[in-house]
């Protein structure tokens, strides 16, 4: 099960803070990732929310490494399978609106980070999309072919 202050903690030491982006703003990434119609691995998308790209982040130690990868595959096994189910996710509850109903300084970074795994798999969306569109307009060719066979079958058969 995913909990929020294991990754919270994680992110507050100095070496991660430094070498990765702010946590909500991974949050927000890895949830667009997992929602994604292809899938990616975890070794595709730990470079995505490197502050540095293809950089090797200095871990204190083996454990350091260990609970931050952790804590990282628990949020994205939570998002990828409840987007496999087609389910949504439940955002931890520092992530809202503020009293007045504005965006909360975590709900703007999450945002920030959907956007920001959108945009790295534009062209696999694309794709996707386009791949519908071109389902969609098929089966419409398709039932339009169809209903004119079947008029004209219709028509045959009444002479």
């Amino acid at each position: 099960m995913f909990d929020t202050k294991a990754l919270e903690a994680s992110f507050k030491q100095l070496t991660i803070k430094e070498a990765f982006l702010p946590m909500f703003e991974s949050m927000g990434m890895l949830a667009s990732i997992a929602s994604s119609p292809e899938k990616i691995s975890p070794a595709e998308w730990i470079e995505q929310i490197k502050v540095i790209p293809n950089s090797s982040p200095d871990f204190e130690n083996e454990n350091q490494l260990k609970e931050f990868t952790l804590n990282l595959a628990k949020w994205w096994n939570y998002c990828t399978s409840n987007f496999d189910e087609g389910s949504r996710i439940e955002l931890p509850k520092q992530i809202g609106l503020t009293a007045t109903g504005n965006p909360n300084k975590a709900l703007k970074l999450f945002a920030q980070g959907y956007l920001r795994g959108y945009e790295w798999l534009s062209a696999t969306w694309k794709g996707k999309l386009q791949e519908d569109e071109n389902r969609w307009e098929f089966n419409f060719l398709f039932i339009g072919v169809s209903n004119k066979r079947k008029r004209y079958c219709h028509t045959t058969a009444i002479k």
